[in-house]
């Protein structure tokens, strides 16, 4: 491998180290949000590869909003395999809270997009802390 591929190697890791402690964080038990860490394991355990996007909107039409840079972000990775497991963290705002519509309106579109056989567990937590955001979403992906 050369010395050029070896260094952007380590700063995909680099990266996704920080993807990952970032959504770790926010799905820690005294977090509140919906998701168990046995989740993130059920994904890291079956992945060749991961993928991590990261997502926050507000206003009208959020959940689409949100989604397609979820799903921007992931097609920008460009990783190799198929989905096998996705965990989907969710945030909103005490006074924009998500709506059961728009749940599973980025579920379906999630689930379209990742693959039918993709499975995906999804969890609902605290306010997003950016400010400005009504709506935050964090994706795992695990493919094989």
């Amino acid at each position: 491998m050369s010395p050029a591929s070896l260094v952007a190697r380590a700063a995909r890791r680099s990266a996704l180290l920080a993807h990952l402690t970032a959504f770790f964080d926010g799905i820690r038990p005294e977090s509140y949000l919906n998701v168990d860490p046995d989740d993130g394991r059920i994904v890291l355990q079956a992945a060749t590869s991961l993928g991590f996007a990261t997502a926050q909107t507000a206003g009208p039409d959020r959940a689409a909003s949100a989604t397609a840079q979820l799903l921007a972000a992931l097609t920008g990775q460009r990783l190799p395999g198929t989905v096998r497991t996705a965990l989907l963290g969710c945030s909103s705002h005490p006074e924009a809270e998500l709506e059961m519509d728009e749940l599973a309106e980025i579920t379906d579109l999630l689930q379209q997009q990742l693959g039918p056989d993709a499975e995906m567990i999804f969890g609902h937590g605290p306010p997003p802390s950016a400010p400005g955001a009504d709506l935050h979403l964090w994706l795992l992906v695990g493919y094989a």
